[in-house]
C-alpha cells in the first residue's frame, strides 16, 4: 500500500478507463419499461432487478425539491439506472407528498424502483420515547397513503445512523424496537404493505461487520432486504491509514473492501435476507474530490467488481454530484456516470457458485454417506482425480443461491456395471436436506456431460443441497463423477 499520494495516474487506471470508453454507448439506452406490479415480488427477485441506482436529493435538500422536474428521473432511466432511493428529511410525512407522489410515479413510468428513505434526523439526534413514537408515525403515515401502490415501492427505514448518534451505542435495544415497532406499524396499514419489501440497516453508518446484532422483525414476513454499506458512503480516502483508503486499486485496498462485503454475505447467508449496498461515492466529493475521473472511474471498476462477484445490487451516492436538476444538464462527472453503467449489471454476471474437479485428491467440498466414496484416478475424464462412488453411496454440498434468478449444475459422468433400475441420481433439497427431489438419472456407461437448469424453487434460497447418489447394491458396480460445476446469474 502507498503512503503518499501521487498525481500520476497508474497503468492500471489508464487501462480500466480505455477498456470502460469502448462500451460506453452502449448502455445509454431508454427505459419504457412501466413498474405497476400487482403481485408480491420477493426480495430475492427484487435485488436480482435492482441493478445500478441511484440516491436522489431531489425529494430532500429544499433547492432541489423547488427544481425538480421529471425530465431528471427521464435522465437517470435512459442512463440505465434501474433503482432511486429518495432520501426524506422532512416531517411530518404529509408534508412531503404535494413532491413525493409526482417523483415515485415518475420513477415507475420510468422503469426505476422507487425507494422512500427516512433521514430520521429528529429521531437519530436524540432518540427517546417521543422521537421515536413520531418515527415511527411517520412511517405509518407514509405506508397508509401508498397502501395501494405497486409492489415495487420499497420503504428503507433510516438512511444512516451516524456512529456519533446515541442510536449507534451498544447494546442496539432501542434501534432493534424501534425497528419492530415500525414495520408492525406498516404491515398493519393495509393495501399492499402486509408483502410490500421493508428495508432496514446496522448502526454505525450501516456497518455491515454490525448486522448480526439486528433482530429480525417479527412481523417481516419474508419481505425483507438487508442495507449494508461497505464505508464509501462519501467515498474513498486518501489517508493510507483510514480504513476506507483508496489509490492504486492494490490488493491490500481491494481487501478493505471485500472483507466489509463478506461480513454482510455471512449475514445474510444466515438469516436468509438478501442484502443491498445503499450508497457509495466515486470520489471524496465532500472533502474537496482528490479523484479526477479516470481515478474514480478506477475505483468505480474495482469496487462494482468487488459486488458484481456476488450479484449485489448498489446505489451510488448522490443526484446532485452527477445532475443539475435546475438546468437539466450533466455535471463533468457524467464520464463517471457512464463507466459505472457500462460495468455489466449484477445481475447479468454469470458467476461461479461452487465447483470441485476432485483435483485436491479427497472429497472434503463434499459430505459422503453410504459404502464408499473416493476421489480416484480411474474416475477421473481428464486431469488426476475424479468422484469414485461404490455401491449405494451419496455425496452432497451445501450451498447459498441468494441473489440468483437461475442457476445451472452442470458435471461430466458414467456408470459401471449397474443392473435393470439403477441409477446414478442428480438430486436436490430446499429444506436443507429433510427431503430430495431427483433431477435427473442415468445408467450411461461411456461418459458424458450432464447439464441440469435448477428449478426456481432452488433459487434465492441460502440451504440448497445438491446430492449426487449411486443406488447401485454391489462394490463392484460404479459410478463416475468429474468436472462438477454450478454458477448463476
Amino acid at each position: 500500500m502507498k503512503n503518499n499520494v501521487s498525481a500520476t495516474k497508474p497503468a492500471n487506471i489508464l487501462l480500466k478507463t480505455a477498456i470502460l470508453a469502448v462500451s460506453i454507448n452502449h448502455f445509454a439506452v431508454a427505459n419504457a419499461e412501466v413498474l405497476n406490479s400487482t403481485t408480491p415480488i420477493s426480495p430475492q427477485d427484487m435485488v436480482a432487478q435492482m441493478g445500478t441506482g441511484v440516491d436522489a436529493t431531489w425529494s430532500e435538500v429544499p433547492n432541489k425539491i423547488a427544481d425538480y422536474t421529471p425530465q431528471a428521473t427521464v435522465e437517470f432511466a435512459n442512463k440505465g439506472f434501474k433503482h432511486v432511493r429518495l432520501r426524506l428529511a422532512q416531517d411530518p410525512a404529509a408534508d412531503t407528498w404535494a413532491y413525493l407522489d409526482g417523483q415515485i410515479q415518475d420513477a415507475l413510468d420510468n422503469g426505476m424502483i422507487p425507494i422512500i428513505a427516512n433521514q430520521s434526523h429528529t429521531f437519530e439526534d436524540n432518540p427517546n420515547a417521543t422521537t421515536q413514537a413520531a418515527w415511527v408515525k411517520w412511517w405509518e403515515d407514509m405506508a397508509v397513503h401508498y397502501q395501494d401502490y405497486p409492489y415495487e415501492l420499497m420503504f428503507d427505514l433510516i438512511v444512516e445512523i451516524a456512529a456519533s448518534s446515541p442510536l449507534s451505542n451498544e447494546p442496539i435495544d432501542q434501534l432493534n424496537t424501534a425497528y419492530e415497532e415500525a414495520v408492525t406499524a406498516i404491515r398493519n396499514a393495509g393495501g399492499n404493505n402486509d408483502k410490500r419489501i421493508i428495508i432496514f440497516s446496522a448502526h454505525k453508518r450501516s456497518d455491515p461487520t454490525k448486522m448480526h446484532l439486528l433482530d429480525i422483525p417479527t412481523q417481516g414476513n419474508g419481505y425483507l432486504i438487508g442495507e449494508f454499506h461497505e464505508g464509501y458512503a462519501s467515498g474513498p480516502s486518501t489517508d493510507p491509514t483510514n480504513p476506507h483508503y483508496y489509490w492504486d486499486g492494490t490488493e491490500a485496498e481491494i481487501t478493505l473492501m471485500t472483507d466489509r462485503r463478506d461480513a454482510a454475505l455471512a449475514w445474510s447467508a444466515s438469516t436468509g435476507i438478501p442484502i443491498w449496498e445503499g450508497a457509495w461515492m466515486p470520489g471524496n466529493y465532500n472533502k474537496g474530490n482528490d479523484y479526477d475521473n479516470a481515478r474514480q472511474i478506477a475505483f468505480s471498476t474495482d469496487f462494482i467488481g468487488v459486488l458484481n462477484e456476488h450479484n449485489i445490487p448498489h446505489a451510488v451516492n448522490a443526484t446532485k454530484k452527477f445532475y443539475d436538476v435546475s438546468t437539466n444538464t450533466w455535471t463533468s462527472l457524467e464520464p463517471v456516470v457512464d463507466a459505472i453503467i457500462a460495468l455489466t449489471p449484477a445481475n447479468e454476471v454469470e458467476s461461479e457458485i461452487f465447483s470441485d474437479d476432485f483435483e485436491s485428491g479427497d472429497l472434503s467440498a463434499w459430505a459422503v454417506s453410504g459404502v464408499s466414496g473416493s476421489a480416484d484416478a480411474v474416475a477421473a475424464v481428464e486431469g488426476n482425480y475424479g468422484a469414485l462412488l461404490k455401491n449405494t453411496t451419496r455425496i452432497k454440498v451445501t450451498l447459498s443461491t441468494l441473489g440468483y434468478t437461475s442457476a445451472t449444475w452442470s458435471f461430466d459422468r458414467k456408470t459401471s456395471g449397474y443392473d435393470n433400475n439403477e441409477y446414478l441420481k442428480a438430486e436436490y433439497s430446499i429444506d436443507g436436506g429433510s427431503s430430495f427431489t431427483t433431477l435427473s438419472q442415468t445408467a450411461d456407461n461411456s461418459w458424458s456431460r450432464e447439464t441440469i437448469n435448477l428449478p426456481n424453487d432452488a433459487l434465492g434460497i441460502n440451504n440448497l443441497v445438491l446430492k449426487l447418489v449411486g443406488t447401485a447394491d454391489k462394490n463392484g458396480e460404479k459410478a463416475y463423477i468429474d468436472n462438477v460445476v454450478i454458477t448463476g446469474e
